[in-house]
């Protein structure tokens, strides 16, 4: 008998601490789209009756090892969201639907005997912002609906609620590890007991299927390599940084590629003048150059021009349908003179320099408001909040530490002589030289994270494991790239090859564009990713439920034959190391950690 579920209700108020905030122009993270399920009654068919259901907020606890290489260290409370075994209940969901493959199909729905538990691999924040994911709004309760099935989000260890210590401190973090968060999805599986289902769908009794998006799509990939006998029969990762990098710059290279061409060539010419100037400049033209962007006061060059990458992190919230364009702003704020727009070679130096500084000096008033910009920028004052916060719910914190320790991804500058739109002048030390700021115990001093272990562990860009959907955001025409893809495995240095067992796909899409369904309501080609993975997750559950006839109690579920779906294209990577060598040897520009 596995840990029993129990409900809890909770109310928290964060509170920082006092004093200088420091280093606020922190890099966005690889998360997967927020969802949260809308706040109505819920019902459902009980016993042929309607009746009402606990909400979708309800929450539920998970007894969880503290550490699984020391169970008698104890273990703490792990909050997962459940479907409440309910698909589809009708009322606003109905819109979310419009894209299922049988749109009359709105009975509601149950789980069935012999269906998949579709688990949600934990998202880097907090569990209450991804409720959704237990919901057909998101593509794991597309994936139970059409397979009988239930959908679970587990809330990640040090994320949220979920936490074994009542504060952020090194001592702590020191059981936040990737290997760690592995296990705990592992345990879950093998060891909850649903509230409607007791112990009857443990992995022996039922398929269960691992889906994620971005890290948790990493954890996905990951979970499959290490080899858990019988504990997942398949997976769906989207937009997973499998490969972890410390000096990530493909990141800005993908970004390079893909936006409007005038303003790439107009962004690369003040780049390059921003470095040159920083490096060989007299004093007076570095003070003319500071002051262009209205940070003439910021001590260090070095947080200077990583500010410089601000406007352009806004790709990344990039979405079919969002209204969110704060990148082509930027991009117009540069290229559009006299209600006319630039070639394809931009305006040139003299014109975009200027602008380009006026629009940093709106970002930084809205970034810092009211603080000095040298302390609101600095990185060099280990007494500001943003480091000696330990607060539970501080979700930068943990994952900072997962990045410090073991994935990397510094999100800095190309080698020379590869074309850039952000400066070379901050390299991963930059962040690296931060970590003892935050975690004073455990880095007495900067060093490189252990990337290569993990790739050497899970296998990286070499997943090769059965039953694996990925997918990946990028293909012409289009605007839709993400800028994590050089991390997956439709990295245009290390492009894999799509087989049945593994399909891995890529289309017209951002970053997880396809885990949430209203994406395909705007874009056909995120549509047909989303048809295609339900469809082979309906054929790898078909395959389950036959070689275990006695567990499939009325939830045998209808194959969508993939072969059927319009295919799509197979991946052509934009550029490659033997087509455009650079300048140093390759393990240079992956840097000497991977």
């Amino acid at each position: 008998m596995g840990p029993l579920l129990s409900i809890a209700v909770f109310a928290f108020l964060l509170i920082l601490p006092n004093g200088v905030l420091g280093n606020l122009n922190r890099f966005p993270r690889p998360s997967v789209q927020m969802s949260k399920t809308p706040k109505r009654q819920v019902t459902g068919i009980v016993n042929g009756t309607i009746q009402n259901l606990p909400p979708y907020e309800t929450e539920y606890w998970f007894d969880q090892f503290i550490d699984h290489r020391n169970p008698a260290l104890g273990k703490f409370k792990q909050r997962p969201s459940i479907s409440q075994i309910l698909v589809y209940t009708g009322g606003n969901l109905i819109r979310a639907l419009l894209y299922v493959e049988d749109i009359n199909s709105y009975s509601p729905k149950y789980y069935q005997p012999g269906g998949p538990i579709v688990l949600n691999s934990p998202p880097e924040s907090n569990g209450e912002d991804f409720t959704g994911y237990i919901t057909n709004l998101t593509l794991p309760g597309l994936i139970a609906q059409a397979t009988n099935g239930a959908a679970i989000l587990l809330e990640h260890r040090f994320f949220g609620q979920s936490n074994p210590f009542p504060d952020l401190k090194d001592s702590s973090l020191k059981y936040l590890t990737v290997e760690q968060a592995i296990e705990d999805i592992v345990y879950f599986a093998n060891n909850v007991q649903l509230p409607m289902l007791g112990d009857q769908v443990p992995p022996t009794k039922a398929p269960w299927i691992l889906i994620g998006g971005s890290y948790p799509g990493a954890i996905v990939s990951w979970l499959m390599t290490a080899s858990k006998p019988g504990v997942f029969w398949a997976g769906y990762a989207s937009s997973a940084s499998v490969q972890a990098i410390n000096w990530y710059w493909s990141y800005w290279d993908i970004i390079r590629q893909y936006m409007p061409r005038n303003c790439s060539a107009d962004v690369q010419k003040v780049i390059t003048h921003v470095d040159t100037t920083f490096t060989s400049g007299s004093p007076s033209e570095i003070q003319a150059l500071k002051e262009t962007f209205g940070m003439g006061n910021v001590s260090h060059i070095d947080d200077v021009v990583t500010t410089l990458r601000g406007p352009l992190w806004s790709w990344q919230d990039l979405q079919p349908g969002r209204k969110n364009q704060a990148f082509f702003r930027f991009c117009d704020t540069l290229e559009v003179k006299d209600g006319v727009s630039a070639g394809p070679e931009g305006w040139g130096l003299d014109h975009a320099l200027p602008l380009y500084g006026s629009y940093m000096k709106t970002y930084l008033s809205d970034l810092c408001g009211g603080s000095g910009l040298d302390d609101c920028l600095s990185s060099y004052m280990p007494e500001a909040s943003t480091y000696t916060n330990t607060s539970v719910g501080n979700s930068w914190r943990s994952w900072n530490w997962l990045l410090c320790n073991e994935l990397g991804f510094a999100q800095v500058g190309p080698p020379i002589g590869w074309p850039s739109i952000v400066t070379r002048l901050a390299t991963p030390f930059y962040l690296m030289r931060q970590c003892p700021f935050y975690y004073p115990i455990a880095f007495p001093k900067p060093r490189h994270p252990t990337t290569w272990k993990i790739n050497s562990k899970y296998g990286g860009w070499n997943v090769n494991v059965p039953r694996l959907f990925m997918s990946n955001g990028k293909r012409e025409p289009g605007y839709f790239r993400d800028p994590w893809r050089g991390a997956s495995t439709s990295s245009d240095f290390h492009p894999r090859k799509s087989t049945d067992l593994q399909p891995i796909v890529v289309y017209d899409g951002y970053h997880t564009t396809d885990m949430i369904t209203g994406r395909g309501a705007v874009n056909e080609e995120v549509h047909a990713v989303q048809q295609l993975g339900v469809a082979y997750m309906t054929k790898w559950v078909k395959e389950w439920q036959d070689k275990h006839p006695d567990a499939v109690k009325g939830g045998a579920v209808t194959v969508i034959d993939p072969a059927t779906l319009p295919a799509l294209p197979d991946f052509v990577p934009l550029v490659s190391l033997s087509d455009n060598p650079p300048p140093v040897a390759r393990s240079e520009v992956f840097g000497p950690s991977q």
